[in-house]
């Protein structure tokens, strides 16, 4: 799959919640893998928020991507480890 078919499809984490949208990709072209995958919340507010998500945090993807975590770990390991 192209990256430009992923970028901007809907993120639902484990409960099947939107939690926003893949912003960007980003890879290890010695490895030839994707390291992080960002995801932005808050599209139409004021709180604009952006989390890296690990592949192995990605259960499938389709329509939408399906996440194996919820919204509530990708924010506390967000805050526990702030780049």
């Amino acid at each position: 799959m192209k990256c430009t078919k992923i970028i901007g499809k809907k993120v639902l984490d484990v409960n099947a919640c939107e939690i926003g949208k893949i912003s960007d990709i980003e890879l290890d072209i010695e490895d030839s893998k994707i390291t992080k995958v960002n995801l932005s919340t808050g599209e139409l507010s004021l709180r604009k928020h952006s989390y890296d998500i690990c592949p192995e945090n990605i259960k499938t993807i389709g329509d939408y991507v399906l996440l194996n975590i919820s919204k509530k770990e990708i924010i506390s390991f967000a805050e526990e480890n702030p780049e």
